[in-house]
């Protein structure tokens, strides 16, 4: 197995558990990994009213950071311009949206951890 597939293989298993845990939360999932040309949206969500677009990072331990700090700028700009995308492709012009990243990580005790940050960027007219 490649480094990458096994990182394909870890990124799915987040993805799930964060789909989990976000449905444990009251989130209605409607679609996961939505791929468009500008980018992929790891986990869109009903959340009441809202609509959520979710970005799930993993890291194996914190040495380096938490996984959310890996969501920089440019990352951020490719989630939204997908997101536009979405809404445009659903006619959904007019939801409210929120942009949420949900980290996962081993802890040293071996037990996995799940943080959710709800609102963790928003778009602007820069992106």
């Amino acid at each position: 197995m490649t480094a990458r597939t096994d990182n394909k293989k870890k990124g799915g298993w987040a993805e799930r558990a964060a789909a989990r845990y976000l449905q444990l939360k009251g989130h209605t999932i409607l679609t996961c990994n939505y791929t468009r040309p500008t980018g992929e949206v790891d986990i869109i969500s009903q959340d009441g009213d809202t609509l959520v677009f979710t970005e799930v990072k993993y890291r194996a331990n914190l040495d380096h950071g938490t996984p959310g700090q890996a969501v920089n700028a440019a990352k951020q700009r490719h989630i939204i311009r997908t997101a536009m995308l979405y809404l445009q492709s659903t006619e959904r012009f007019d939801a409210d949206c929120r942009f949420d990243v949900v980290e996962v990580w081993k802890r040293p005790d071996g037990q996995i951890a799940v943080h959710h940050i709800p609102g963790a960027f928003q778009a602007d007219r820069g992106f």
